[in-house]
């Protein structure tokens, strides 16, 4: 029996893997997006529009949302979290975060190989209304862990 198959075919979707060092989203918006299939790895977060599956990527792929998604993961071995449906369902996600064009634009940039990952994050910061101060504490909170924005 297939399970949960629909939000694995969606026309436009976000998806993360289950297990990593950290939490990396990609919006699969294109034709040849559409071919591709999940593994069972991945998490997939079904979207109405290609707006709001890029907006939602960059949020992910923020450096304040990696952080709380860091901070909440169940570890795993070799430096490894579980970055699950309940790890990311948690996360705050403004209402207007989805309708960002600019956070959009700046994940399509990001993925044609552009780095405007300060970008990314002074947007995030905005929605959350998040001082430096707080953006200061997120970054202790990751330690000397990488952050790859892709």
């Amino acid at each position: 029996m297939v399970f949960r198959a629909v939000p694995a075919v969606a026309r436009y979707r976000v998806v993360w893997s289950d297990l990593s060092r950290q939490l990396k989203a990609a919006a699969l918006t294109t034709r040849n997006d559409s071919r591709c299939i999940s593994l069972n790895t991945c998490y997939v977060a079904p979207v109405a529009r290609a707006l709001q599956a890029h907006a939602l990527a960059a949020w992910l792929n923020s450096t304040w949302i990696r952080a709380v998604a860091m901070l909440s993961a169940v570890p795993a071995a070799g430096g490894f979290f579980r970055f699950n449906a309940g790890v990311v369902t948690a996360l705050p996600l403004p209402p207007a975060v989805l309708a960002d064009r600019d956070l959009a634009q700046l994940a399509l940039q990001v993925r044609a190989g552009h780095p405007v990952e300060r970008e990314i994050d002074a947007l995030v910061a905005q929605h959350l209304n998040l001082p430096e101060r707080g953006q200061r504490a997120l970054r202790d909170a990751l330690g000397t862990c990488p952050v790859d924005h892709r």
